[in-house]
């Protein structure tokens, strides 16, 4: 669907500030939450290595087995991609979306925070595997 020039240039100001509103609001959400309690819980233990570890390498190993097995015809690199895909952070819309539908947006915008940080270390270490 091709907009006019002029909506086109609306539309475009408008997505524009889905990023910026939505880390406003993380930061809103972040303002009350007390970290340390939570880092301490088991579940951001838990999320951390599920989702950000267990997972990705769980899939990884699986395609790379399952492509061949199967005669697929799916490039070799796609493995690493969607592990890669798997490990990567909760997204800012969550708690935007826990909010909205009558969640627990505090827990939502915590878990975003610390999965963010936890991928610094967690990424390079899926990535090792991949090579």
């Amino acid at each position: 669907l091709r907009l006019p020039g002029l909506l086109h240039d609306a539309a475009a100001s408008i997505g524009g500030t889905t990023t910026v509103l939505s880390m406003l609001f993380l930061g809103a959400a972040l303002a009350s939450v007390k970290l340390r309690a939570l880092l301490e819980a088991l579940s951001s233990i838990t999320i951390i290595v599920l989702k950000m570890i267990l997972m990705p390498l769980g899939a990884f190993f699986l395609l790379r087995w399952l492509i061949p097995s199967l005669a697929l015809p799916i490039h070799a690199l796609a493995p690493s991609v969607i592990a890669m895909q798997i490990a990567m952070p909760c997204q800012s819309v969550f708690a935007v979306l826990a909010q909205e539908y009558g969640g627990d947006a505090d827990y939502a915008a915590t878990v975003i925070c610390i999965t963010t940080a936890a991928s610094l270390v967690t990424l390079p270490f899926i990535y090792t595997f991949m090579i």
